[in-house]
């Protein structure tokens, strides 16, 4: 019987997306092993791709030898083709084809070559090159949705020219539903030479994956020839692909094929298994959204980790947002959105002389819901008992001792309370974003965009408000109870379980991982409003909290018994000691630098020859040069080679990396070959090549003249352009802030700065 239907299993490529295609060595090898013998047909074993520091341990290959390299020698035995892909484009980090080596005849026998709309003519002569080189080659039509039908036809004429082996229908945003699909198979097999297969990838973002893949074969009739895309375990971010296994036990029982079924299973348990564990994936209903929106899914993941919204407000929020750029990910925008969305401006006058009359000259004790506010209770009711304070419990009723306020800056958190009626007759005090806020007699409302501190990721976080009306009101003494930050297991973080169960996942995969951004995210937010203070305001914590140093608290908390963030996970090293005064962090282990527009002022001078000149500023290394004796190395991260720079790194004892095209991947190597945890490093860029790199550390800074989009994510922004003094600006505010730039002075001999006016 003729099988016209073959598996391509893209776990290395596309399942890799979920860990930034970093999977061990061991387990590319086992994986292409895994598959080959179990009978798959075709293996995508990753990306080609432009701009990538290729160090091992990753499939996304710098050149076509490192992909070869991979294929162990026991997996040719089976027949099995292997692919890669890569992007066309230089805006999609596209593979430079004039590097590409003629096909070997066995080990990488296909390219698979991603084109859109707007690229696919002038990707023409790259796809005959493909083909010339001896390679059999994919054409990948990524969001197909986006042809009308005359230009889909078009585009098939082209593929009927050429003669790819297959081409391919890609539901990039998972949007696709089976009348839609099987109009796309019809038109598409009515028009292409019958010699070229039908590749179909679709995403599980509505469930139908699996059930796509079944049209498809009763769509071919065993006619047509059909590649069917998926996935070990469905792997892949978001709501993930077509599950191996599934299509594998449905041709197997159905179709009569022969594919090991045992051998699959177990390639998920050896090598699959261990990332799902801290990498999650699979259909969600922020997955259906990002399909019915046809959204790229880190924008709905980045709107539910606000906690604040349900999913009917992430529609609307979304359906603010032009189709064509909610289709890449750009959070400034949805930032804006957001904020249009949920702010209403009032007039909260006499609400803010109420809150006046009533808060005056008293003592205020916040209270949040973090797990201390219930393991510390005892702690609590004595502060109470002694402090008299003004209570106001933050988004819930505190049960142990009725607040004076409940404040609400939250409309899951209001309408919760709604629901359950446990305020009775406690006056409310309501941020104006909150529908409905006001149309009880027990609401305070006040104006929304007079407590958030824009600017800031996490910006309207209920607490921080909260602290914010509170200096807007003439509070002076605040303590906080509860405030914990966030941990790896929810209920480690939250008191009592109706907010473990409403708390936020992780927005990069690992809940760790989530929970650390949260937290130093919180730590910002607070360094902020601490320097909103006077002398005459005091802030003190009266639980545990890994924030307390951030004011200056140096409290012991015997009340509370024995207390360890031990089992909190997530953090539970970098307590309050180690966010220090800096509210980002203070325990700067790597400093990471780019150097044209940041260590220079982005002018490239070239002599004669190979010469390239380049001016550096003596004041950004007087800042540098003591950084390794404190513990911090200092690293240059460049996408050009120069000797000029190697030379300036070693003067300041610095490491040079250069030639770096993917300053991301590059600096990931570097954090793992170091062992410094992102949120240790800080980083100093200026333009949008900076931007991936920049996000993984957890300080970032830029010059005055960097790019706007620099100035959007950086945590300072110095008043000096790139050259001229920038860097040694942005070290000093970062080591005032972490309170350690007195040990740079003492590396220079100084213990006490002078002035006219006397001491510093």
């Amino acid at each position: 019987m003729k099988r016209n239907a073959k598996i391509l299993d893209c776990t290395l490529r596309d399942g890799g997306r979920v860990i930034d295609c970093a999977f061990p060595q061991f387990h590319i090898e086992g994986i292409i092993r895994g598959l080959a013998a179990s009978g798959i047909d075709i293996v995508e074993m990753g990306f080609l791709r432009g701009n990538t520091a290729y160090k091992g341990n990753s499939t996304f290959f710098a050149d076509m030898g490192q992909a070869r390299a991979c294929i162990p020698e026991n997996a040719m035995k089976y027949g099995t083709e292997f692919v890669l892909f890569a992007d066309h484009g230089a805006e999609y980090s596209g593979w430079d084809f004039g590097r590409l080596p003629p096909c070997d005849g066995k080990t990488v026998a296909g390219i698979r070559l991603g084109v859109r709309k707007h690229n696919f003519g002038e990707a023409v002569p790259v796809m005959r090159k493909i083909k010339e080189l001896g390679y059999r080659l994919y054409i990948q039509m990524v969001e197909t949705r986006n042809y009308a039908e005359d230009e889909l036809l078009r585009a098939i004429d082209r593929a009927n020219e050429i003669g790819p082996c297959a081409i391919g229908i890609v539901d990039t945003f998972g949007k696709m539903y089976l009348p839609e699909l099987e109009r796309y198979y019809r038109l598409v097999d009515g028009h292409l030479d019958r010699q070229i297969a039908i590749d179909f990838h679709t995403h599980n973002n509505m469930q139908l994956s699996f059930s796509f893949a079944q049209a498809i074969v009763g769509l071919s009739g065993g006619k047509r020839d059909i590649v069917l895309d998926a996935t070990l375990d469905g792997m892949g971010k978001g709501a993930g692909n077509l599950n191996t296994e599934l299509i594998v036990d449905f041709l197997n029982s159905e179709k009569g094929y022969g594919y090991d079924f045992d051998g699959i299973c177990d390639a998920i348990d050896e090598h699959i298994a261990w990332i799902k564990e801290s990498r999650g994936w699979g259909y969600s209903v922020p997955s259906l959204l990002s399909g019915v929106f046809s959204s790229h899914p880190n924008n709905v993941r980045y709107l539910l980790e606000k906690n604040r919204l349900k999913t009917k407000d992430i529609r609307h929020i979304l359906a603010k947002v032009d189709p064509e750029t909610r289709k890449r990910y750009d959070y400034g925008i949805l930032d804006r959105a957001y904020l249009e969305y949920s702010s209403t401006v009032c007039d909260d006058g006499a609400a803010l002389e109420l809150l006046k009359e009533a808060l005056r000259g008293r003592p205020v004790l916040a209270v949040v819901f973090g797990a201390t506010s219930r393991t510390c209770r005892d702690a609590i009711l004595r502060h109470i008992e002694r402090e008299r304070p003004v209570t106001i419990s933050v988004n819930h009723v505190y049960r142990e001792r009725r607040p004076d306020f409940v404040f609400y800056g939250n409309q899951r958190r209001y309408e919760n309370e709604a629901l359950l009626g446990e305020s009775g007759d406690l006056r409310r005090i309501v941020t104006s974003n909150v529908a409905g806020a006001g149309g009880d007699a027990r609401d305070i409302v006040v104006d929304y965009n007079k407590v958030v501190s824009i600017g800031y990721p996490n910006y309207d976080n209920s607490t921080i408000m909260l602290l914010n009306l509170l200096r807007n009101a003439g509070v002076a003494k605040i303590s906080i109870a509860g405030l914990d930050g966030y941990g790896e297991r929810r209920e480690a973080s939250f008191s009592d379980e109706v907010f473990s169960h409403n708390a936020p996942g992780s927005a990069s995969g690992s809940r760790a991982s989530g929970a650390s951004e949260r937290n130093r995210e919180m730590a910002a937010l607070l360094a902020r409003f601490r320097d909103t203070l006077s002398e005459r305001h005091s802030v003190e914590f009266v639980t545990p909290s890994r924030f307390s140093a951030i004011f200056g608290s140096s409290r012991e908390y015997g009340e509370c018994g024995e207390y360890s963030w031990a089992g909190n996970g997530a953090d539970g090293a970098t307590d309050s000691a180690a966010y220090g005064k800096a509210g980002a962090f203070a325990g700067l282990k790597l400093l990471v630098l780019d150097v044209d527009g940041t260590l220079t002022d982005g002018a490239l001078c070239y002599g004669d020859g190979n010469v390239e000149l380049k001016a550096f500023s003596a004041r950004d290394g007087a800042a540098l040069k003591p950084l390794p004796k404190l513990g911090a190395g200092v690293v240059f991260l460049t996408g050009r080679e120069s000797e000029a720079v190697a030379r300036r790194a070693a003067d300041l004892g610095a490491v040079a990396v250069q030639n770096a095209r993917d300053k991301a991947a590059a600096l990931r190597a570097l954090l793992a070959e170091r062992g410094v945890a992102p949120e240790r490093a800080a980083y100093i860029g200026d333009d949008l090549n900076d931007c991936a790199a920049m996000s993984l550390c957890g300080w970032k800074a830029c010059p005055a003249d960097a790019a706007a989009e620099i100035k959007a994510m950086a945590d300072y922004v110095s008043p000096f352009p790139g050259g001229r003094g920038a860097v040694r600006d942005c070290v000093e505010k970062l080591l005032k802030d972490c309170g350690r730039w007195g040990e740079l002075l003492a590396a220079y001999g100084i213990r006490k700065m002078l002035t006219k006016h006397g001491p510093l």
